[in-house]
């Protein structure tokens, strides 16, 4: 609840986006059996962009000006590359 009251979006916009992105690896997770790194790597990619385009969504429903590219090369791919780099340091270690 505190990254949606620190956020300028609409209230609970972070909270969904976040659910939805559990839910959708969690179900994926499931599915695949082992933990191969780079499942754990793909899932990694796959949570950020499946959270980023969620909170997109509810940014143009609620009628929030929406800047894909803008959006896309400001948050989407550096958040996409730290976590990617981030998720590395753990598994390699």
């Amino acid at each position: 609840m505190f990254l949606d009251l620190l956020s300028s979006g609409p209230l609970g916009a972070n909270a969904l986006a976040l659910m939805i992105t559990a839910l959708v690896v969690g179900v994926i997770g499931v599915r695949v059996s082992g933990a191969r790194p780079i499942l754990v790597v793909l899932m990694a990619a796959l949570g950020t962009l499946i959270y980023h385009l969620v909170y997109l969504a509810v940014l143009a429903l609620t009628g929030r000006p929406v800047f894909l590219d803008v959006y896309l090369n400001r948050f989407i791919l550096p958040g996409v590359i730290l976590n990617l780099v981030l998720v590395r340091q753990f598994i390699c270690c």
